[in-house]
C-alpha cells in the first residue's frame, strides 16, 4: 500500500511539474507574441467610418474640403464623401468633386450607421431628406458634427435642443431666434455637448477637426498634424466679439463690387495629390473679395492628396479664355509653363490662407484682405 501511495505520488508530481512547465512555457510564448507585435497609437482605418456629408446642389467648400483633408491625413478612419443625390458636388463659391457614396449607396454598404457624421454649411439648411437622414444616423450611434452654419442643419434634427452650440458670427440673431431650445455660445471656436459638435465660422473648420483627432487618436497625433498643417493652436479660444458689419466693411464691398472692373480671376491648376485645405482656401477666398472669382484648370479630373476626384473646369488648352491675373499651383512643379507669370506657390495647411490674404494686402489693400477674412471668421 505504500508503494502504491508513494507511486502515486510521484506521478502527481510529475503531472504537476508537466502542468507548470507547461504554463510557463504558454506564458513565455505570449510574452514573446505580445512585444513583437507593434503598438499602434492609431486605431485601424476599417475600424471607424467617418462621412463627411454634402449638399448636391451647393456646399461650403472650405467646411468640407478642411474636415475631410484632415481626418484623411490623421488615418482615423475610412472617410467616406457622401452626397445627398446622384451626381457630383457643387461647392459654393466654386469646385466641383465626385462623391464616394450618395445617402442612399451608404445606408445600403453601412447598414449599422456611421461613427461620426461631418455636417458642412449647405445651401438649403433644411432639406428634409438631408434632416432625416442625419436624426437616423444619429439614432444608429453615430457623432455629429457641424461646421459653421452646418449647425442650421443640426439644429433642425432637434438634437442640439437643450445642449451648448455655436455657429458662424454673421448667423447667431437667426439661430437664437429660430432655435431657442439651444444654448448657443459664442466666444469659442467649437462646443461639444454629448454627442453633438458644433463649431464657429468657416475657418473654424481647422481646430475643431484637430481636437476630433486628438479624441480619436491621442494629443500627440493631433499636435503633430497640427505643425503639418502650420496650425499654432487649435485650442477653443476665440473672440467672436470683433466680427461685425459695419459701416466701414459696407464700403469695402460697395467699393470693389462697383469699381472693381474689371473682374480679376485666378486660374487654380489642379495637381495630383494636392492639399484639399489649401485647395479649400484658394477657391473659397479668391471669391470673397467682391472683385475676383476663380477657375479650376486641368486635363482630366485630379485626385487629391486624401482621394477625393476633382472635376476642372477648363482644359489647359482653354486657359487663355480664362483671362487668368494670377495662377495658383500646388508645388513649384507646378509653374510649368507658367514661369514669367503671377504666380502663387501656396503651401498646405494654414499657411496657405495666410498666403492668400498677404496677397490681397497687396493687391487690394488690407481693407479687403480684412473683408475676406472676417467672412471666414478667420483672426488677424
Amino acid at each position: 500500500m505504500n508503494v502504491e501511495r508513494a507511486r502515486f505520488a510521484g506521478s502527481t508530481r510529475e503531472r504537476g511539474l508537466a502542468f507548470v512547465l507547461t504554463l510557463v512555457l504558454m506564458i513565455a510564448v505570449a510574452c514573446i507574441a505580445m512585444l513583437s507585435t507593434p503598438v499602434s497609437a492609431e486605431p485601424a482605418r476599417a475600424a471607424r467610418t467617418i462621412v463627411v456629408v454634402a449638399q448636391n446642389s451647393g456646399t461650403e467648400v472650405t467646411d468640407f474640403l478642411v474636415p475631410y483633408g484632415v481626418m484623411e491625413r490623421a488615418n482615423v478612419g475610412d472617410v467616406r464623401a457622401v452626397a445627398t443625390g446622384e451626381g457630383p458636388i457643387s461647392f459654393w463659391p466654386g469646385l466641383k468633386v465626385e462623391p464616394d457614396d450618395t445617402l442612399a449607396s451608404f445606408d445600403a454598404a453601412h447598414p449599422d450607421g456611421a461613427d461620426m457624421v461631418i455636417i458642412p454649411a449647405v445651401l438649403d439648411p433644411e432639406d428634409a431628406v438631408l434632416i432625416d437622414w442625419l436624426k437616423i444616423q444619429a439614432a444608429k450611434g453615430a457623432r455629429l458634427v457641424s461646421i459653421c452654419d452646418g449647425a442650421l442643419v443640426l439644429a433642425r434634427t432637434g438634437l442640439l435642443d437643450g445642449r451648448k452650440a455655436t455657429g458662424h458670427w454673421y448667423t447667431e440673431g437667426e439661430r437664437r431666434e429660430s432655435f431657442s431650445a439651444v444654448d448657443w455660445q459664442t466666444n469659442t471656436r467649437y462646443v461639444r455637448d454629448g454627442n453633438v459638435a458644433t463649431s464657429a465660422g468657416v475657418s473654424a473648420s481647422l481646430p475643431i477637426s484637430l481636437q476630433l483627432v486628438e479624441e480619436m487618436a491621442g494629443k500627440a497625433r493631433a499636435e503633430a498634424l497640427a505643425a503639418e498643417l502650420a496650425v499654432g493652436t487649435y485650442s477653443p479660444d476665440h473672440n467672436s466679439d470683433v466680427y461685425g458689419i459695419g459701416v466701414d466693411e459696407l464700403l469695402v464691398v460697395a467699393r470693389n463690387f462697383l469699381l472693381g472692373w474689371p473682374r480679376e480671376t485666378y486660374a487654380i491648376h489642379l495637381s495630383p495629390g494636392m492639399d484639399e485645405v489649401a485647395l479649400g482656401f484658394a477657391v473659397d477666398m479668391s471669391a470673397r473679395t467682391y472683385r475676383s472669382s476663380s477657375v479650376t484648370i486641368a486635363d482630366a479630373p485630379v485626385r487629391t492628396r486624401g482621394g477625393l476626384v476633382v472635376l476642372p473646369d477648363l482644359a489647359m488648352a482653354d486657359l487663355s479664355t480664362a483671362s487668368a491675373e494670377t495662377h495658383i499651383v500646388f508645388s513649384e512643379a507646378g509653374r510649368g509653363a507658367l514661369v514669367g507669370e503671377e504666380t502663387l506657390v501656396l503651401a498646405e495647411g494654414e499657411a496657405s490662407a495666410r498666403q492668400i490674404l498677404s496677397h490681397f494686402d497687396a493687391r487690394y489693400g488690407k481693407a479687403s484682405a480684412d473683408f475676406v477674412a472676417l467672412q471666414l471668421e478667420y483672426p488677424r
